[in-house]
C-alpha cells in the first residue's frame, strides 16, 4: 500500500458518531483515493461490528503491541488513552502508506488536503499550530494565546506524517512520551501528547508548520480567521476553508461560540449545521452501548 495514503482518527464508542461524521466528510471530497482507518479505543462486540462497517479498516488499540497494554491504559482517561495510543497506531500505518495523516474525530473535512496530498515541498512531518499571527487586544484573543502555553504550541488533533527516516524516528519519540506522560495536568506542565511537540520544530528536520487559515478553524481562533463566502466556496480569512474542528460541540465548545466577541455568523450556521447532523446520527446509534471497556477499577 505504499503508494496510497490514509487518514486515520482516534476514539471510544462514544465517539463514534464525530468519527462518522468525519469520515463522511472525508469521502465526499476524496472517494476511495484515501484509505480512512478507526482507531478504537474500546473493545468491540461481534453485534457491534456493523456499525463500523463504513471505514475501510478498523484498528484495535489492544492489537498494537503496547506493552503491559490492560494495566497501563486503565491508568488513564478516555481523553489521555485515545491520545496516548495515536503514535503507537502511527508507527504500525507508516509500514504500509506513503503518507498516514490524523485527524481528531471532532474535526470535519470541507476542502481537499492540498498542503500535505498536492505539495511539492521537502517535508517529513506537518502541524498546524494554534494561532498564525500575534494576538490583539481583545480579551478572546490574549486568552488563546495564554492559553497556548499551557495547552502547545501546535493542536495535536491534526498532523501529518511521511515514510522517512524523520516520520519513524518522531512516531518512536512520540510514542515513548505518550507512554509514560499522556496526561492531562497542565499544572504541571503535561496537557496529553501536545506540549511535547512544542519542542518538534527544533527536533526533527523538514517539519512543515502549516499557516493556511482554512486548517483546524475552531472556537479558539475565530478570533483571526474570519469565514466568508467568495466564488461558491467557503473562505477563511483568504485560504480555502479544509477543516473545522468543533471540540466539545456539545457543552464547551457551544459556551466558547456563545462568548465569542465578534460576530461570526457564517462559522455558527456551520458549527450548529455539524451538531444538528451529530444529533441525528447518535440518535440512530443509540443502540450501542457507549460503556468505555477500560473504566479505572
Amino acid at each position: 500500500m505504499k503508494n496510497k495514503n490514509c487518514i486515520y482518527t482516534s476514539f471510544n464508542k462514544y465517539y463514534l458518531p464525530q468519527a462518522m461524521l468525519l469520515l463522511n466528510s472525508i469521502k465526499a471530497v476524496y472517494g476511495n483515493k484515501i484509505d480512512v482507518i478507526a482507531l478504537v479505543v474500546d473493545e468491540i462486540a461481534d453485534e457491534e461490528a456493523i456499525y463500523f462497517d463504513k471505514f475501510d479498516r478498523v484498528l484495535l488499540a489492544n492489537t498494537l503491541g503496547i506493552l503491559d497494554f490492560e494495566s497501563w491504559i486503565r491508568k488513564l482517561s478516555v481523553v489521555e488513552a485515545c491520545t496516548a495510543v495515536k503514535p503507537f497506531a502511527l508507527m504500525k500505518l507508516l509500514d504500509e502508506y506513503s503518507t498516514v495523516t490524523y485527524m481528531d474525530p471532532d474535526t470535519y473535512l470541507f476542502g481537499p488536503l492540498k498542503e500535505i496530498y498536492e505539495s511539492n515541498e521537502n517535508w517529513n512531518i506537518a502541524l498546524t499550530p494554534h494561532q498564525l499571527k500575534p494576538a490583539t487586544d481583545s480579551y478572546v484573543g490574549i486568552y488563546a494565546e495564554l492559553d497556548s502555553f499551557k495547552f502547545g504550541i501546535f493542536n495535536l488533533g491534526f498532523i501529518s506524517v511521511k515514510t522517512s527516516h524523520q516520520g519513524y524516528a518522531m512516531a518512536e519519540w512520540w510514542a515513548e512520551r505518550c507512554y509514560k506522560f499522556c496526561l492531562s495536568k497542565p499544572e504541571i506542565g503535561l496537557f496529553t501528547d501536545q506540549k511535547f511537540f512544542d519542542f518538534a520544530p527544533v527536533i526533527f528536520e523538514n517539519l512543515k508548520i502549516i499557516r493556511s487559515s482554512g486548517y483546524n478553524v475552531a472556537t479558539w481562533n475565530l478570533s483571526q480567521r474570519i469565514l466568508s463566502f467568495h466564488g461558491g466556496r467557503i473562505l477563511a480569512n483568504d485560504d480555502p476553508l479544509v477543516f473545522c474542528h468543533f471540540t466539545k460541540v456539545q457543552n464547551e465548545g457551544l459556551r466558547a461560540l456563545e462568548r465569542m466577541e465578534i460576530d461570526e455568523s457564517l462559522y455558527r450556521e456551520i458549527f450548529y449545521s455539524y451538531k444538528n447532523k451529530l444529533k441525528t446520527l447518535k440518535h440512530k446509534l443509540s443502540d450501542m452501548s457507549t460503556t468505555w471497556t477500560y473504566l479505572n477499577e
